[in-house]
């Protein structure tokens, strides 16, 4: 399976173009909001898209990265 087959967000717009309905793209500055996110997302049985801004990576260490694939 290649890279675009196996891709996330692919998946997730493709299926959402195809359903006709949307999913929200959320930007996340804190642990709390990713947890808050993902635990609505449960919720609704909705797909997420969780996005960061470049400095989250640096100023975390990756941290609050890999907390949201965790919680994901």
């Amino acid at each position: 399976m290649s890279w675009k087959e196996s891709n996330c967000h692919k998946r997730i717009l493709h299926n959402t173009e195809a359903g006709g309905y949307g999913v929200i793209a959320a930007i996340a500055y804190n642990i709390e909001q990713v947890l808050g996110l993902v635990q609505a997302a449960e919720t609704a049985r909705s797909p997420l898209i969780i996005q960061f801004f470049p400095w989250a990576i640096k100023a975390t260490n990756g941290l609050l990265i890999r907390t949201a694939a965790d919680a994901c």
